[in-house]
């Protein structure tokens, strides 16, 4: 029988298994989980009461304390961003983030395809370069966290274990939600050979049940949306979100006429490497926000514009596969 769904904060889970200096493996046999489990609930948050109990127990915790929301790093950090001559302290390092997104919104020939990400934090300061692509120029913030001492005044130190965890989230947001190409420490996050794709995850939720019941990759675009469109044509009602925990993801709802039943789709950007794996691929925030605007709009707007995926791709020759589970749930990593 399946039990009721229980939310925790997988950011504050990582950061307790972090400082109890944990592995995932560690902490997945110590609460009677598989592999799989674990970083399904570290990655979502989603699990039951009873495995909840079992994680903290593993940590020396009480439940509730794995459901606090965590305070964004508001540690002291210098920052130095394009074109100043001079760094600034501030609390955390959200304004250079704030100010890389108001730069790409201001570039107005900008598209996803036509700006990359470069990304250096294998060292101190921590690095971040927007990089368009049609012109020669490159837009550099660099960030390091510092100390105020009375005597001495700013010195530089090191990343502690929160701070590690804080940019370790804020990574997920540079990797996923910026630009479609996306270089990390000297590699793309999308490896050579890849396929990229769309990994559509089929869920059944009840008042008080939630199963998954596998999922379909695709690796045309084109097909994809093909496939999309036929299933909500299906469907009565339907709405349509970004997801705030998965990175690359949106959740698409199908609700029954007396609400007790939803069935949901959860679309997420992959990458499929040469050894058969999936992983989270980059998806930014500006095409996703579209395809969620459309997709709410189209079921009730037969004018409104076409979803934005796989556009121009042609797929008239290929026979539309149905929006139903092919496989067993994998892990995205």
């Amino acid at each position: 029988m399946s039990q009721e769904t229980y939310q925790i904060n997988p950011i504050t889970l990582k950061y307790y298994r972090t400082k109890a200096k944990l592995t995932q493996e560690a902490i997945a046999g110590e609460s009677h989980l598989s592999i799989r489990q674990y970083q399904r609930i570290e990655k979502t948050g989603n699990t039951t009461k009873q495995r909840a109990e079992c994680i903290a127990k593993t940590l020396s915790l009480a439940i509730d304390e794995l459901q606090v929301e965590p305070d964004e790093d508001d540690s002291l950090w210098y920052i130095t961003s394009p074109r100043t001559y001079k760094g600034r302290i501030d609390n955390g390092y959200y304004s250079a983030i704030d100010e890389l997104r108001k730069l790409i919104n201001s570039l107005s020939v900008f598209n996803e395809d036509t700006v990359s990400l470069i990304i250096d934090d294998s060292k101190l300061p921590i690095k971040v370069t927007l990089n368009p692509l049609f012109d020669d120029q490159e837009y550099t913030w660099t960030l390091r966290p510092v100390q105020f001492n009375e005597i001495k005044g700013i010195l530089w130190t090191e990343l502690n274990d929160w701070q590690k965890c804080c940019w370790e989230e804020q990574l997920k947001t540079l990797k996923y939600d910026i630009a479609n190409q996306v270089i990390l420490n000297g590699s793309p996050v999308v490896p050579e050979g890849s396929k990229l794709g769309f990994y559509v995850d089929f869920v059944k939720n009840t008042t008080t049940t939630s199963k998954h019941q596998g999922f379909k990759f695709f690796e045309s675009d084109g097909v994809f949306r093909a496939s999309l469109v036929d299933w909500l044509e299906q469907q009565k009602m339907i709405s349509c979100n970004e997801s705030w925990t998965a990175p690359s993801t949106i959740v698409v709802s199908n609700f029954s006429d007396d609400d007790e039943d939803i069935n949901k789709i959860i679309i997420t950007r992959v990458s499929l490497d040469k050894s058969g794996s999936f992983h989270d691929a980059p998806w930014p925030s500006s095409i996703k926000k579209k395809v969620v605007d459309s997709i709410n709009t189209w079921k009730y707007d037969k004018n409104s514009k076409p979803i934005p995926i796989g556009i121009g791709e042609n797929c008239f020759d290929e026979i539309i596969p149905v929006m139903e589970p092919e496989h067993q749930l994998e892990t995205l990593t």
